[in-house]
């Protein structure tokens, strides 16, 4: 660790994205451990990359520390990231393959994000993407409806992104309404919910 602290940020950063792109190119390489370390960094984009390197890990370890993220980090960009990670979370909590302690945690922590009106959009959308698992948190899914009518574009493509993850039947004629939007963006999204449907 003091050695890794006395490299200059930026090349921490550049360090911390090589990670990510190795990772991806080579399923054998497995850098969560260093990763795991790296959200304790000074510099935000380094957090940010050490978040988003740990979304395939199934850790109790890493979930409590992404949640931490996303309660408390002071970077928005860092809480977006941990809130991306916290999707296979979502998705395990929903099929009963996490702890209580730990679904519930899970669950408290998206919806304490959504309720905060202080988040910055990206922050908000991405926590509203990773919730759209929870089908059955009514209060959740009221969250999808609403960001689904916003004018916020972005909003909207993760309102789609949150309705395929729900399953829900109620969400069809949305998606399938989407599939002929003149935006490129939506139809993307609604492709990919319709997707997650198996419809």
């Amino acid at each position: 660790w003091a050695a890794w602290t006395a490299i200059a940020p930026r090349r921490r950063a550049e360090i911390a994205r090589s990670m990510i792109e190795l990772a991806e190119d080579n399923v054998d390489l497995d850098f969560s451990t260093a990763m795991l370390w790296l959200t304790d960094d000074d510099d935000a984009e380094v957090r940010a990359s050490a978040a988003e390197g740990l979304w395939e890990s199934e850790s109790s370890t890493v979930l409590h520390r992404l949640l931490g993220l996303l309660r408390a980090d002071p970077a928005p960009a860092v809480r977006a990231r941990a809130a991306m990670s916290l999707n296979r979370f979502a998705y395990r909590a929903e099929l009963d393959e996490l702890s209580n302690s730990d679904a519930t945690a899970v669950r408290d922590v998206l919806l304490g994000t959504l309720r905060d009106a202080r988040q910055p959009s990206e922050v908000h959308r991405r926590a509203l993407e990773t919730a759209g698992y929870f089908a059955n948190i009514a209060e959740v899914q009221q969250y999808v409806g609403q960001a689904y009518q916003s004018d916020d574009q972005l909003l909207r493509e993760s309102a789609l992104v949150a309705m395929g993850r729900s399953m829900l039947p109620r969400w069809m004629p949305t998606i399938a309404k989407e599939l002929a939007s003149p935006s490129p963006a939506l139809r993307y999204e609604a492709a990919h919910a319709v997707g997650e449907y198996a419809e």
